[in-house]
């Protein structure tokens, strides 16, 4: 089973795919319990970099090839980040959900 990487901390610690799903996956979770969408803001949460665990990303994580590569898959993650700021939007105007 190969380890996959999410990111590179601020003190430089390269952060594991899983460990970084699960903090973003119970940040989202606490976030749409506050607006009533908890399940799926988790599930948004634990997918949102489902994208970094590809050759191409974990290469050009660790500096071994070029930001080209993997500029499809940064597009993929920001739209699942964009779901997650047009539920913050619409739970912060009292938006209704449907």
């Amino acid at each position: 089973m190969n380890t996959y990487y999410a990111r590179k901390t601020k003190d430089t610690r390269i952060q594991t795919l899983c460990e970084h799903s699960k903090n973003v996956e119970e940040f989202c979770k606490s976030f749409g319990a506050k607006i009533g969408v908890a399940k799926t803001a988790s599930l948004c949460g634990k997918l949102h970099d489902i994208g970094k665990a590809t050759e191409e990303f974990q290469q050009y994580l660790l500096g071994e090839s070029d930001k080209k590569e993997v500029r499809l898959i940064i597009q993929v993650q920001a739209v699942n980040w964009h779901t997650l700021f047009l539920l913050k939007r619409i739970h912060l105007k009292r938006l209704p959900l449907k």
